[in-house]
């Protein structure tokens, strides 16, 4: 039995270091994952904050201008009762006149 083993020392050497040295491999191949997993994380969470940050910046635009619409509308309505107001006053004169010309 200990001859076997003597004849077979070598092999189990061998492959023992092999399987030490597949297991570091295994280990360095993860860690290497892991940190390019990291690096494409890292470039996409960029790419998104860019992405957001134009978009926070086309939203203000956008608020801004609806603002700017808004303020003017509100001044044309204001008109366009003035000018209702106004039409009502001359429709009453209208009336007053033609009454008076009835008369």
């Amino acid at each position: 039995m200990y001859q076997l083993f003597e004849d077979l020392k070598e092999y189990i050497a061998t492959a023992v270091i092999s399987l030490i040295t597949g297991i570091i491999a295994y280990m360095q191949g993860q860690r290497k994952s892991t940190a390019e997993t990291e690096v494409i994380e890292t470039d996409v969470v960029k790419s998104i904050r860019e992405l957001y940050g134009g978009l926070v910046e086309d939203m203000k635009t956008t608020v801004q201008d609806l603002k700017e619409a808004k303020e003017l509308l509100d001044l044309l309505n204001k008109e366009i009762m003035l000018l209702r107001s106004h039409v009502q006053t001359l429709e009453k004169d209208l009336a007053d006149c033609r009454a008076n010309l009835n008369m």
